[in-house]
């Protein structure tokens, strides 16, 4: 827990008394191997014109998941998530010229991927006050009647460290369709294309029951009436407010006493899991290609090609890139 007071945001999102949600104090950078994918697929036609094949596999996780521990920290692969996966890939041939040196092609792609439970520690606001998770916290009575008797305004149990929870998180599916037309003549090729990305927004449940107890510390302390209306704050050790957010006290119409401490504890219904969870994610891409094979060099064939691609979401669930 806190017992003293920080010079700037810098030092208070690296303090020790953090457990969970820090910024700056650790890598934000991490090399490893994202997951082991195992597919099975069969042929179903081949011809000069036309082919299908299907395939079906798993994904084994060997990257790392959520620990919440910095907020930014970097993940490799799926969080840690068990994957079946299963696709279509097919090419249809579209147009042939008389001397059959100049062809076009459709190619078409399907891929699922059902991602399977797994248990993370996942940072949580409370409904209808964002960024919560940063909010001082008394963690018990007990606490904010130590803050009282000893008048330490500055105790207090970070937020980080009440709203860093154990739970289980499902991703469900998330699914890629791409297409293209691909045209060549004699060496050349180009291709022009279109892909299409769309994933489940995560379900998010707890591990283990929420345990009563902790309380929002108030911002300026208890406030007495008066026949003239409310009067100056009169500290605010082991004082509690249920109705303040990060940025707003109402007032301190709503603090509460040790005395009332029940009427400030925080209920299980009140966790707003979904500000745990990454939401649905729709991404656009268009792509293009133009290259040049040397086919009458030998055994040895060069070729050079180059392309680019604008990929666009419409919300910041997903990136607006290119390449």
């Amino acid at each position: 827990y806190v017992t003293s007071s920080v010079n700037n945001m810098t030092e208070a999102f690296r303090q020790e008394a953090w457990q969970y949600g820090r910024i700056g104090c650790g890598s934000e950078t991490k090399t490893a191997v994202a997951n082991f994918d195992v597919r099975l697929g069969y042929e179903t036609v081949q011809n000069d014109h036309c082919r299908l094949e299907s395939y079906f596999g798993f994904s084994a996780p060997t990257g790392n998941k959520v620990r919440s521990v910095n907020l930014f920290e970097p993940i490799v692969g799926y969080n840690h998530h068990f994957g079946v996966m299963f696709g279509t890939d097919a090419s249809i041939e579209l147009w042939t010229s008389e001397c059959e040196d100049s062809h076009l092609w459709m190619e078409l792609s399907f891929q699922g991927l059902y991602l399977v439970k797994n248990s993370q520690k996942r940072l949580v606001d409370l409904k209808g006050k964002p960024w919560s998770r940063y909010m001082r916290v008394y963690a018990n009575e007990e606490q904010a009647a130590l803050a009282l008797s000893t008048g330490n305004e500055c105790l207090n149990t970070p937020g980080v460290n009440i709203f860093a929870l154990d739970v289980h998180v499902s991703p469900g599916f998330q699914r890629t369709y791409n297409s293209s037309f691909v045209y060549t003549c004699g060496g050349f090729q180009g291709e022009l294309g279109y892909n299409f990305f769309a994933r489940c927004a995560e379900c998010i449940d707890l591990k283990c029951p929420w345990v009563e107890g902790p309380a929002l510390v108030a911002y300026e302390g208890l406030r007495g009436c008066s026949g003239a209306g409310f009067i100056p704050a009169i500290g605010s050790a082991g004082a509690t407010d249920p109705v303040q957010n990060i940025n707003h006290n109402f007032g301190d119409r709503n603090t509460n006493s040790v005395a009332n401490y029940a009427q400030s504890i925080i209920k299980c219904d009140e966790l707003d899991l979904n500000s745990a969870a990454h939401p649905a994610m729709l991404t656009h891409s268009m792509f293009g290609t133009v290259g040049y094979r040397w086919d009458s060099c030998g055994c040895v064939v060069p070729s050079l090609g180059m392309g680019g691609s604008y990929e666009f979401s419409r919300d910041n669930a997903g990136l607006n890139r290119w390449m």
